[in-house]
Parts: C-alpha cells; structure tokens; sequence
C-alpha cells in the first residue's frame, strides 16, 4: 500500500501541477483533522484524510499521448480507495503508540523523500529469525497488505529420523534456506488469499489408477491371480512402489474403475505372497526412517489390513515371504495357510514362523488404512481441536475470527463431506493418520520360531517355498525351502517340534554340477512306484537358463540332504544382471509355477519366454537294478515354438529399425480354473495376459521416470518420459497407452506446445498440430508431432542435461524455452523452425523451473510483452526477456503468470516443511481454476472473479505439490501462511520428480523416480463447472463404501443362538429367541386375543380385556 500510496501521489502532482510543495500538501491535509497540531492521528482520521480530504485518484495517459516528441498527459481514471487494512499496514510499518495514534510526520516525510533515501524505509519481513515460511498472523497479513519484502528461509529443529537429512543440509548450506532473494505480494494483496491458505483444502483427490508393476528390483515372484478369478473373470494382485494393487481386467474392457489399493505401507513393498485361499495377500517391506520393517497381511476383497507383523529394526527389511498350504489344493481343510514364513534382509538373513492369526475369525482385526492424511504433523492436534482452525487467538482464520469463519467456512467439498460422512470409520476415513504406529503384541499373532536363514551381504536369499505335499500346520514334517546366491536349504520340523535345516548339493562329489545362483524354486509331487504321502522333489531355475531337478532321500526325514540330479535347457541365458556385490551373472530362469492338475510346470526365463513342462512317473532303474525314485520332466515345447501352445515369446511389435526387445519374465502364475491362461510380468514392468488372445494389461516404463506433461488442449491425454529412451502418449479415461517411440537417448524433460504449430518437416501442406519437446541427458532437444510422436527437428546446442522445457503461451511470442544443466535457458522462435532466439545468462545453479507470463505492466519498455521466470538449485528467482535474453531487474510482483510450476516465489512459500534444505519439494502445479485471464480486446490481464474460483475469493485454486519423501500434497493456492495445511497422499515409494494437472483439472498426474511409476489421481471439488462429474464421483463413492460396509458386515460371525434350560419334563430344551422377536409375537398375540374378545363381550368387558392386554404388553 506504500508503494501505491507515492505512485499515486506523484502521478496526481504530477498531473494536477500543484504550485505547493508535495510535503506542504500532505501536511495542510492532517492539520484539518488534527487542529492542535499534536502530530499523532488515529486510524479513522488517517482514512479520513486520504479519502475524504486528499480525494486522490489514479491517471492513466491521455489519447495521443504517445505520439513522438509530445509531453506525457495524464487523465482521472479512478479513485484511489484505501480500506482499513492497507491503513493497518501503514500504521504497523511506520509505527503507533499504546493508544493506537500513528505520528503523521513520519508518513510525510518517508512520503515524500527520493527513491535512494526510500530504501532505509522499505519494510521487510524477515522470516529467517523467525524460523517461518509464510504468513502467520494478522500483523504479517498488514505487511503484506503494505507491499512489504518477505524473507523465508526456515531453520527448525529436525525430528530423529530426519538427523542424516538435516546434518547434511547443515553442512552444505549452514541453515535451511529456500529463496535467496526475498519475495514481494502482489500489490493490492488480499487478506483473504491468507486465511484461505491457513486452512485445509476443501477439495479431494483419489487415486484411480496405477500405470506400472514391479517388475525390476523383486527377487521372487509377486504376480498372482486371485480367488475372484473365474471361467469369464481374470482378476490379479500385485504392488508398485509402496501400494498393494488388485486388478480386473473386465472392469477395464467395460471402463469402469478396474483397481483396488492396500495403503498399509510407508516404505518400498519388497515381497509378496498369496494366501493357499487366495483372498488374503501378505507383503513385506523395508524399513522406513524412525520406522520398522513389516510384514501386512490383508484382503484382496476390500483391501482391509488383517494383521501386521513388525520385525526388529536391525532386519533392515523383509525380502521374501510364503504361506504354509497348498494353493492349489481343492478343499479348504487341505489348504492350510496358517503359518507364514519371513525372510529379513540382515546378515544373516534371519527366517521367521508366525501363526499370523489365531484367532478363528480372520477379520477380528480388520483396519481400513486410508491412503491420506492431514498435514502438517504439528498441526493435527489444532485441526482436529479446533474443527480445522487452527487454536491460536492471534492465527489468522482461527475460530475467534467471525468474519474469517463466515467467509471461507471449514467444511470440506459437499462430495468429499458427504463420503466421508458416509464412511463406516469416519476417523480413519479423516485421514488423522501419519506414521504407523508399532505393533502392539496381542493375542491374535504368534512368532512361533527363528533362526539364521544364511549368511552372507543382503540380499543372499532370494525367496522361500512351502511345500505344499506335507504337513502345513508347522507339525512334524513340515517343510519349507529357502534359495538364493549358491545355495539352497530346505527346513523339515523333527519329532521334537524344531526346524532342522539342511544345505542341497549341486549333485555327487565327483560328478557335481557347476554351482550357480538358484533365481526360482518349487515342489513338485514325485511320482514312482510305490510313492508314500509327501514324497515331493524340487525344480530350481538357474542363472545359466538351465532347470535342474532335486531328490531327497526317501522317506524323507529331517536332516535330509536333497541332491541336484538332473539339469534340462529350457531357457537362454539372456542379458547380464549387476548384482549388489557388483557381479554380472545372465537372467536365467527366474519364475516357476506348478499348474493345478499338479502335472504341469511354467517356466519363464531371461529370454522372454513361457515354457510348458510335463512331469511324469519315472520307470527307470538304477545301476544297482533297484526302480529309481523322484519325477521325470519331459518338455512340451517344440525348438522354434513361439506362439504356443507350450511355448510363448512376449516381445511387443516394434519399430521397423528398432531393435526388437526382450523382456526378462519376474512373476508368473497359471490361472486356477483355465488350462492354459496365465498371466506374466516382465522387467520392462508390463503384464502380460496370454491365452487365446495374449495382450499386455498393465504399461509400465522400464526405468526411471522423471517428467510428465499435460496435453493443453485434450482433457484424457498426457504423456511421459522414462531414462529407457521411451515417449509414451497415454489416455487418462481409458488407462491405456495410446502410442510410443523410441527417442534413442535418455530422456529428462518434456512439455507439450500450447497452441498448434504447422508440421513443416513431415508435412509438406502445413497442417497445423501440437508440438512436443523432449529433453534428453546429454542435451539433445527432439520436437515431435504431439497427436503421431513423428519426429519433426532434433537440436544440439547444450552439452549438458536439458533439465525444463516450457512453451510460450497461445497467442504469445512462440518461443520455446529450454533450461539446462549449463545454468542457460536456451530460446527458440518456434514460427521460423526453432530458430536459436538467445541465451539467458546470469543463473548459479542448474536451472529446474520455468514459467511464463501473461503481458506484463512494468518496466515500460516491455509492457505488454511476456517474460520468463525461472528458479535453480542455489534457490535464485530471476526474471527474462525472452525477445533478447536479457535479465530483467525491475520487480514483478504484479505480473500474473500463465503457468504455476516453479518451487519458489511468494504464491508458494508455504509449501516447504521443517527441516527442509530447498531441494526437498521437486515440483509444484497450479490449477487451471482461478488462473488470470488476459483479455486481447482490452489488452489488459483479468483476474478471475471469485464465482470463477475456488472457495469464491478471486485468483484462487488449488496447488499440488510433489516431494522427495514420496508424497503428493494438495494445498490451497496461492500457498502463503507457514505450514500451511494439505491434504498429502501416498502411493509411491521414491521421489516424486514431476505432477500435473491435466487441462480439465479433473486428473492429476504424478510421476515416480525409482518406483518406475505412474499415479493417475481423480479429483473431486477442483473444477467447480463440473458439478455433474462431481456427482458421478459421488455415486461411485457411495456404491464403494455401501459394498465395504456389506462385506464387512457378512463377514461378523454370527452370535450362537442361547439355550435355555430344560423343561418341566425333564426331556425339552431348545434356544431362547432374541428380545425383539419375543416382543414382536407377544404384541400379534396381544392384539389378536383383544380383537377376539371384542368381538365376543359387551362394551365394558372390552375395555376391561383391552387394559389388561395393555398391562400384559408393557410387561
């Protein structure tokens, strides 16, 4: 309001050509409201003065005013209005006594003093002593409104588990800092951006699909078809990153919501089992930070938490886990699946037996864990308190504040209010939940034994088998195996209730086999003569692609030595895989799978292929003429056999000069009820369904995701790009890539044109369409053609990693800006081919974020022109022409940008948490709802109004926001209040490198680093003109949460019926009916026996017989 305050009295001076001296004006005006002359003047005579006395107003140039060689004429345009806040401001700034009187002297002077004098009077913000970062209180609100300079680093005391993190921020940089230069409000501030802010966001997200498998870092197999799967039903479970997925393929082909998540983890799921009933999946995951490592168990059904089983923190993680039973048993007494054995990733790679739950009833503990929460974690005790306020008298927006109340109400989305509402477990469903708390023993879970599995540097043991022939609740004879780096031991319980275990030989001491990595194993029946109950023997995958075939001694007892005796090919070697010790062994065999006829074998290996395997009886002898013992495996596959029916290749079409490539099978598993479907995942994090019309269900990408961009125009299409030289074009509605290509190097950034161009390379007529620029490692820029991904001009100007591409907007300069790793934007005129425009020199650090305007105001010699703006790593905000590359000094504080991605500036300093070092958040998004508007036909920007924005205050949206604790947060934009509240969802287990909003706001798209994953989030309450969508998000909520509910509610057992005691004969019993059915039949027998009576009697035995009735019912 200062800065507004001299602008607008030099411009009225200027315009009016007073014979008086500015001061003397000033001064004569509070001399009329101040006749004694004290010097001091209240709040109401300041207002008094400025609007009623001064009667400013503001000018603009005449017409003709820009003719050459004429003096600049200045015309009234409007009234300059001051409120009560812009006089607050003026009064916190130059200061006020205990009674509220602000010395107008002071204001006069600083008023009227030179630009160079004005610096000592500039109000600054200084956050850095405070340890904020953002606004806290109605005073910073006033400095705001009075155009005050806001310093946020923030240094905050780290909790525990973020020690490492913080020691190593504090080292580098000495405190946690965010922006290097201050940041300015805009003028004109409104205090209502900053109450809005200090609340929780009223709208919601979901997460709705899940584009990837974990198909690269898992050790044993993690792909499994579940107990829905039918004749006409194909339903699988899976993970990606930390989130347990079920999928069904036929709600996809219908387009319907085809996936359920488990949320119960907070770190990279590492394993996963299926239950022998396969309804109940248990997975294992590393430890977290502060945290344990753990194993869940849930239902594939409403993906309800059944138990948790928390392992000691020295374990580091659980990497393989298995179920006691038979999976392919066809009763449920033969299934078993009481026990659950756990392999933890220490030393000595320590097997745990649990009887997971011992209670009869499964779901005694069952735990809807939602896939959100409220943040910040300091601030949950004030939100729930307070009904989302916050406590403090003195917090703007909190419960005392009437108006704030009034004017931005804390319930969330009427939607999003009503499912929650609807929700069985409202607390749960309020998302109060943060971090895991430890498992508490009780009596439900039992830890039975453990014992070191196999020492040797994590991981040495790859999974772990339960043979599924013998005993599977943990008696005498029970037997699991365990494989890995070498080795293979297997674990039969002796006559006195131990586990003994024993190491296999590669074969006899003189005609041993090669020792190799053993990367899959499984028990297959021995079939001989004379073949006792539990005879059994093992198939293993090798490295080298080969099969080989394990026989114990028979009968088989603890202690038993099982001995490599035969070794089949099967497979190719395929590519080289880096182990941990940074070895290189081939792929070989890493899934085996026996069918459900218990004669057929699935093998997949390295090279890409799905082998069938017949197991057989064996009728040879030995060489002392005694029958030989064990199974005798035949193949059915042909040589050159690729299509089926024993032998399938899963490689995509491709390219005509693309290589074609192979992908190594990880998870593999046979449908329980078709003889020949199954289903496979592979390293390129894809699966495959094969039967008579084999098709990928599930597109993934094969490395590291880092960038994803939104198509400008079409609300369902986005695209993305991986480090494994793939573009990938995908549609949101129907969850399925639309099309790809090969870029041929390692690809870092990608956006999409924001109006059409002409295709002038491919085609020759100049067809207009959207354009796509693809950033690559080693800065290569490739333009493609955004609808057919055909290559247009391929650019090599930096040597660096092109890190942020961004287009100029519609109607704008069509420039192309490119920020690389160099610390150089690089500009491109887009109309004359990408022709080299500039570069912008001046940034330290590696450039991560660019944004463009709209026409901007100021200086004069770029109005109405767009400029950059643009952040990097040493956390620097700096300003661009891109006509010339020339940085541009001069604030822009009132520019109104076209796009929201950059991490730093005034709208988002409320993101960053505690203890964070400025790299922590790796991008923000701003909601196409409530973003300015520039109008062409009054050449000025608009600022949406508040019906067009969100919670009705003008230049309001919504902000997403993507961190390296694998989180994705919601805020409401702009961000200015200190720990401003959110709305934060997991689901990855890496670093979020990149989010978007598509262009209907409807979708959010995120992308993980290491996890290789896509998340498509749905969200409800951002686009306000989408009331119907709205609704059908409602009623497929509804639908959700009334058939959890219903499933929940079929799976309380039943009270037993009470019995009573016998009766007069000493021969009659039966059970007592509950209350309300004794009541319900002796009211039919009370009114039948008056109805009759009436009938039968005169007029005062009615009454009589109807009161005694009465009494007998009331008793």
């Amino acid at each position: 309001m200062y800065r507004h305050s001299l602008a607008c009295f030099q411009e009225c001076t200027r315009a009016q050509a007073p014979a008086a001296l500015q001061r003397d004006i000033l001064r004569q005006a509070f001399w009329k409201v101040d006749p004694h002359r004290v010097g001091d003047v209240s709040l109401q005579q300041f207002l008094q003065v400025w609007q009623n006395i001064l009667e400013l107003f503001e000018y603009k140039e005449a017409p003709g005013a820009n003719r050459p060689r004429s003096k600049k004429a200045l015309q009234p345009w409007k009234r300059r209005i001051v409120d009560r806040n812009a006089a607050a401001a003026v009064f916190v700034k130059f200061g006020f006594d205990r009674d509220g009187l602000m010395p107008y002297v002071v204001f006069i002077n600083a008023l009227t003093e030179t630009p160079a004098r004005l610096l000592g009077h500039e109000l600054i913000l200084d956050n850095a002593e405070r340890g904020r970062n953002g606004l806290f209180d109605e005073v910073d609100v006033a400095m705001c409104v009075g155009d005050a300079k806001i310093l946020y680093p923030k240094v905050t005391k780290a909790p525990f588990y973020m020690k490492a993190i913080s020691l190593v921020s504090f080292l580098k940089h000495g405190v946690y800092v965010q922006s290097k230069s201050g940041v300015f409000p805009a003028s004109g501030f409104d205090p209502r951006i900053a109450v809005r802010s200090a609340m929780l966001p009223k709208a919601h997200m979901w997460l709705e699909h899940v584009y990837g498998y974990a198909g690269i870092r898992n050790l044993s197999n993690n792909l499994f078809y579940t107990h829905n799967s039918t004749e006409t039903i194909s339903e699988v479970v899976y993970f990606t990153g930390m989130t347990g997925i079920v999928y069904c393929k036929n709600d996809h082909d219908e387009g319907k919501p085809s996936q359920r998540f488990f949320f119960g983890h907070d770190n990279d799921i590492e394993c996963l089992a299926i239950h022998p009933s396969r309804r109940f999946v248990a997975t294992g995951q590393q430890r977290a930070p502060g945290g344990l490592p753990y194993v869940c168990i849930w239902d594939v059904d409403t993906c309800d938490q059944l138990q948790r089983l928390d392992h000691c923190a020295d374990d580091r993680s659980v990497i393989a886990c298995c179920f006691s039973g038979n999976i392919n048993a066809t009763t449920e007494k033969g299934m078993g699946g009481d026990l659950l054995v756990t392999v933890t990733g220490d030393n000595k790679h320590t097997i745990h037996i649990w009887r997971w739950m011992t209670d009869d009833n499964e779901y005694v503990k069952a735990t809807c864990i939602p896939g959100w929460f409220y943040g910040p974690d300091k601030k949950l005790g004030d939100l729930e308190a307070q009904g989302l306020f916050y406590g403090s008298k003195r917090r703007f927006g909190s419960k005392s504040d009437g108006a704030a109340q009034d004017s931005h109400p804390s319930s969330d989305h009427p939607v999003v209010g009503h499912i929650l509402g609807s929700n069985a477990e409202p607390r749960a469903a309020a998302g109060f939940h943060t971090r895991h708390k430890p498992m508490v023993e009780d009596a439900t879970w039992e830890l039975l034994d453990e014992f070191p599995g196999f020492n040797g540097t994590p991981p040495v043991v790859y999974g772990v088998s339960w043979n599924p022939f013998r005993p599977h609740d943990g008696r005498k004879g029970s037997e699991f195996l365990s494989y890995g780096v070498k080795h293979m031991k297997t674990w039969i319980v002796s006559d006195q209730g131990q586990w003994i275990g024993s190491s296999a030989t590669f074969g006899p001491t003189k005609s041993a086999f090669q020792v190799q990595n053993i990367l899959s194993a499984i028990y297959v029946p021995a079939i001989h003569d004379r073949a006792a109950p539990g005879d059994s023997g093992i198939l293993t995958g090798f490295a080298d692609g080969k099969i080989g075939l394990w026989l114990p001694p028979y009968p088989t007892r603890p202690g038993s030595t099982y001995q490599l005796k035969k070794r089949f090919n099967g497979h190719e070697p395929g590519p080289l895989v880096t182990l941990n010790d940074g070895t290189q062994v081939h792929g070989g065999v890493r899934v085996l799978k026996l069918r459900a006829n218990r004669r057929t074998v699935l093998s997949g290996g390295a090279d890409g292929c799905v082998c069938s395997w017949q197991l057989e009886k064996i009728n040879e002898q030995a060489e002392d003429g005694a029958p030989k013992r064990g199974v005798k495996l035949m193949s059915l596959f042909e040589d050159g056999e690729e299509t089926g029916p024993n032998r399938f290749k899963l490689v995509q079409p491709s390219a005509p000069l693309e290589k074609e490539s192979v992908p190594m099978l990880r998870g593999l598993d046979s449908h329980p009820l078709k003889p020949v479907e199954f289903i496979a995942g592979t390293d390129g994090c894809d699966i495959w369904e094969v039967d008579k019309d084999p098709r990928v269900l599930i597109e993934g990408n094969q490395a590291d995701v880092y960038c994803c961009a939104a198509h400008p125009h079409e609300a369902n299409v986005f695209a993305t790009a991986s480090e494994c030289n793939r573009v990938i074009l995908w549609d949101a509605k129907k969850r399925e890539m639309l099309r790809s290509a090969s870029m041929g190097f390692v690809c870092r950034s990608i956006a999409f044109s924001e109006e059409e161009f002409p295709g002038r390379c491919w085609n020759p007529s100049g067809g207009q369409g959207y354009h796509m620029a693809v950033g690559s490692k080693r800065g290569r820029l490739a333009i493609l053609d955004g609808d057919t991904l055909q290559p247009l001009i391929q650019i090599h100007d930096s040597k660096e990693c092109i890190s942020e591409i961004k287009y100029s907007p519609v109607k704008g300069p069509g420039i192309l800006a490119v920020g690389s790793n160099d610390l150089k934007i690089y500009l491109y005129n887009v109309r004359k081919g990408y022709q080299f425009i500039a570069r912008c020199i001046g940034h330290s650090g590696t450039v991560e974020h660019i944004d463009w305007s709209l026409p901007i105001e100021d200086p004069l010699e770029l109005k109405g022109k767009m400029i950059l703006q643009s952040n990097d790593t040493s956390r620097e905000i700096l300003f661009w022409d891109p006509q010339t590359g020339k940085q541009i000094t001069a604030n822009q504080r009132d520019a109104s940008w076209n796009t929201w991605t950059c991490t730093l500036g005034f709208d988002v300093m409320g993101i960053w948490p505690d203890f964070s070092d400025g790299t922590d958040v790796n991008a923000v998004c701003r909601s196409h709802q409530g973003k300015p508007v520039y109008n062409r036909k009054m050449q000025q920007v608009r600022i949406s109004s508040g019906d067009e924005c969100m919670d009705d205050v003008p230049g309001c949206g919504a902000l997403v926001t993507a961190d390296d604790f694998s989180f994705v947060k919601l805020f409401n934009y702009p961000v200015v209040a200190d720990d401003a509240p959110f709305r934060c969802y997991r689901g990855h287990s890496s670093h979020v490198m990149s989010i978007r909003f598509l262009a209907d706001d409807r979708t959010v798209v995120s992308v993980g680093g290491f996890d290789r994953a896509i998340f498509q989030w749905r969200t409800c309450g951002v686009n306000s003109e989408d009331a119907a969508e709205d609704e059908s998000v409602l009623d497929g909520m509804q639908w959700a949460v009334k058939r959890r509910q219903e499933e929940k509610a079929s799976l309380i057992p039943k009270p037993l019926s009470q019995w009573g005691a016998l009766d007069g004969t000493g021969k009659n019993f039966g059970p007592i009916d509950d209350i309300g059915k004794s009541l319900k039949r002796m009211r039919s027998r009370t009114v039948t026996l008056t109805s009759q009576m009436s009938r039968a009697s005169s007029g005062g035995l009615r009454q009589s017989i109807s009161r005694r009735s009465s009494r007998n019912f009331s008793s």
